[in-house]
């Protein structure tokens, strides 16, 4: 080697690179053919980031000698960098011809394979490389991100760990690894692991980033936006960190600000396809349907294939009513991944709301499967008018829980000053007007203040009505959390010292078992608002009766079963119809006419029902079915079946929303209330009762299914009760038929209604207060929850 070429040579190995260059060059003038200059020299602009101008150096040292491996390996980094990764294969192919073992060659092999997209010939390359070198860490490193790119999660989490055991310091094998903790829902793990990499890079944007992500899926809402916040202090336009925060505020209830991160994204990329469609959930968070479909919409054409802007738009177009829309969405969400894992649990509400009947038939296999599988998540209120075992709604709301639900350790009790009073908090979102808000406020009212301090937990909003006032005036102290995160919501009933919460909402729309998730309260009850079992393990009981819920229901439910001696229903006995009831020429009823009526919501119309309905009315020809206001395509389908059962669809007459006190007054122009199964009607059948309309029920195999049954023993009417469609239907014949026997059930309801224990809403706080204390004693024993019956009182 002639001296000039040993010196830069030795430069180059110092890292004197600039020098070295200019040595190299003058032996290339010297000697332009060189073969050793050329490869050095082609190697050097490599190692300065400089891959064209390394080409033709060492292209011409290949043609010099064109079996240097050596220099095919350069080559081929230089085809890499360049984005020619078919000229590298095809280089290591040559390598790899002439020495089958070589690692470097099978290793980039492996690499350019899984860039050309052909990850399966990637592993084999590699994992040739890896029975050679089992330590090769760049390998491993390879192997573990072509796994997770495959979704082959603990494989690849395996692999992140062997480069972790060779390369502790490896940031970017613990920033992996904490991502594929977090595609298996590890996500107290995946932090554990991005923590490691910022304690060796405290400022690595990547691992911030996906810190934050993962905090916020474990309730650790603070945590995650300081995370996002640190990444947006040293760049204050990156978009990932700003739609992490955005997220993290919507989980926070703070859906305006969240609207306000991901604006800032939209005016960096108006048609960023994450943003826009995080703004339509944010905006259907704030009851803005229609905005939520404006932006749903510009998601779906920035991007058509984008799975989730179909579901919200779904929702957002199921909230406008536009049944059959929500339900194309659903679907097209379902086209693009059968996989989905909300869109399926979702459009079962669209299909009943429209009175799909045939959608709903088809899909119960399909649903009981998925259930029993743990793959899609229903909404377990969605399975409640489903004909399904009470043990499927048992499953589908474990599996709920787990998925929805962070699992966070629960808040530390607050010291708790002993007072004489039990502390009770009732949490709702629905103190306004609702059928839970109607039902529950007397019993609010109602409540004996010596021995008991009432709390209400707001996280609903404030309608200004009457009912709001009324409510708040009824307890002790009313608390509004709806701008408060779960935690803080719970740290507030925690510090009040509430001995037992009730919640009101279970798995209805827009409630917040996640406040309960952190456990605020030693006693947690559901009751009222949710007929079905929650799946949760931090509710300890639910309060219902011996028809809804009999004994033998309890192996179906996570909490333990408290009977109340009559109805568990609360109902206001103060409830107020208008002073002037309308006439039926006033609303549309004909005179003289038998009016069947049924007020519950179309998406508990059943198709079995409306066979029974029409040939009701077939059987009874002077009569109409007075119902409740259904949306169009609930209205066409209903009129479709009634056409092919030989009905006059003009027999249907609508009814639409009133006021609870115009409601109360038109009720009474009905002469039969017709319930559904499998969903009773509930506050609606009560509504009827209170109004002096019997109610016709059949009792159903699960909670949703007996309320009518219990309400109608506690008002004195259980023959109206039947065991099955076949007496159901002949009872109601029976009764279209006979004005006298109608007339006198019309007559003892009248009497009953004041006397009976449906509407004594004293007797059921009295009941309600026996259970709270026996659910308080047992917890200061020490003893686990057990299901127990409350006494009723004698008077």
């Amino acid at each position: 080697m002639p001296r000039a070429l040993e010196q830069a040579v030795q430069y180059h190995r110092q890292g004197r690179l600039h020098d070295a260059e200019r040595l190299y060059r003058d032996a290339l003038r010297e000697s332009p053919r060189d073969f050793d200059t050329l490869h050095l020299l082609g190697v050097l602009k490599l190692q300065q980031g400089g891959a064209s101008d390394a080409l033709p150096l060492l292209q011409q040292a290949i043609e010099v000698r064109p079996n240097a491996l050596d220099v095919l390996s350069n080559l081929s980094v230089a085809l890499l960098a360049l984005n020619r990764p078919a000229e590298a294969l095809a280089n290591f192919d040559k390598i790899l011809a002439a020495k089958p073992q070589e690692v470097s060659a099978l290793f980039g092999r492996g690499t350019v394979l899984a860039q050309l997209g052909r990850a399966d010939e990637a592993l084999i390359s590699i994992d040739r490389a890896l029975s050679v070198k089992p330590d090769h860490a760049p390998a491993l490193f390879n192997r573990a991100t072509i796994l997770a790119g495959l979704g082959r999660y603990p494989g690849a989490l395996a692999a992140y760990d062997e480069v972790i055991a060779l390369v502790p310091a490896h940031v970017d094998a613990l920033n992996n690894r904490g991502n594929v903790l977090a595609q298996l829902e590890r996500y107290a793990e995946a932090v554990a692991s991005y923590d490691r990499a910022l304690a060796l890079k405290p400022d690595h944007i990547g691992v911030l980033t996906n810190r934050s992500a993962a905090l916020r899926q474990i309730g650790r809402h603070e945590e995650a936006l300081a995370s996002a916040d640190r990444v947006l202090a040293v760049d204050p336009n990156h978009i990932d960190a700003l739609n992490n925060r955005g997220n993290v505020l919507l989980a926070l209830n703070r859906a305006s600000d969240a609207i306000a991160c991901y604006e800032r994204i939209l005016k960096l990329r108006e048609d960023n396809p994450e943003a826009l469609v995080n703004s339509a959930f944010a905006f259907q968070a704030l009851g803005q349907y229609a905005e939520a479909l404006q932006y749903a919409d510009k998601a779906i054409a920035a991007d058509p294939e984008y799975g989730n802007a179909y579901l919200i738009r779904g929702h957002a177009l199921a909230k406008l009513d536009r049944q059959d829309e929500a339900q194309q969405s659903y679907e097209r969400a379902l086209a693009i991944d059968p996989e989905h894992p909300y869109a399926l649990g979702a459009s079962i509400m669209a299909y009943l709301a429209a009175c799909s009947w045939e959608r709903i038939e088809s899909l119960l296999p399909v649903i009981e499967e998925q259930v029993a599988a743990g793959k899609a998540v229903f909404p377990p209120f969605n399975l409640l008018a489903l004909p399904v075992s009470p043990a499927t709604q048992l499953q589908c709301a474990r599996h709920f829980v787990r998925r929805q639900l962070p699992q966070v350790p629960p808040i530390g009790a607050a010291a708790r000053l002993r007072s004489h009073k039990i502390r009770i908090a009732y949490l709702s979102g629905d103190f306004r007007r609702h059928p839970v808000g109607y039902g529950i406020v007397g019993l609010l009212e109602e409540h004996d203040r010596v021995r008991f301090e009432v709390h209400a937990v707001s996280y609903g909003p404030d309608d200004g009505s009457e009912l709001r006032t009324r409510t708040a005036a009824a307890v002790d102290r009313f608390h509004d959390v709806g701008e408060r995160a779960d935690r803080d919501a719970a740290a507030l009933i925690n510090e009040l010292a509430v001995d037992i919460v009730i919640d009101l909402a279970g798995h209805t729309e827009n409630s917040r078992m996640g406040i309960l998730a952190h456990r605020p309260a030693p006693i947690q009850v559901s009751y009222f608002g949710y007929p079905g079992t929650t799946g949760a393990d931090f509710i300890d009981y639910v309060m219902a009766d011996r028809i809804v819920l009999p004994a033998d229901q309890q192996p179906f439910f996570s909490e333990k079963i408290v009977h109340l001696p009559d109805c568990y229903q609360a109902n206001d006995a103060k409830r107020q119809s208008a002073p002037v009831a309308p006439t039926r020429s006033d609303i549309g009823l004909p005179e003289g006419a038998v009016v069947f009526t049924c007020f519950s919501n179309a998406w508990k119309i059943s198709r079995p029902m409306l066979g029974i309905w029409a040939r009701l009315l077939g059987a009874c020809p002077n009569s109409v079915l007075w119902l409740y206001f259904v949306n169009e395509s609930a209205l066409a389908n209903i009129q479709q079946e009634l056409l092919s059962l030989g009905i006059d669809p003009a027999r249907v007459i609508l009814a639409p929303f009133v006021d609870q006190p115009d409601h109360l007054a038109r009720l009474g122009l009905a002469d039969l209330f017709l319930d559904t199964v499998p969903y009773n009607a509930h506050t609606t059948a009560s509504d009827a009762l209170w109004a002096g309309v019997p109610v016709l029920t059949c009792q159903g195999s699960t909670f949703a299914g007996r309320v009518a049954a219990s309400a109608l023993q506690a008002v004195g009417l259980p023959e109206l009760i039947t065991n099955s469609l076949d007496e159901y239907e002949a009872l109601a014949v029976k009764l279209a038929g006979d004005p006298v026997l109608l007339g006198s059930l019309r007559e003892r309801l009248a009497q009953n209604r004041l006397s009976g224990a449906l509407f004594d809403t004293a007797r059921l706080a009295r009941h309600i207060e026996a259970a709270y204390l026996t659910m308080w004693e047992t917890c200061q024993r020490g003893a686990p929850p057990k299901a127990f019956s409350v006494d009723p009182i004698t008077r």
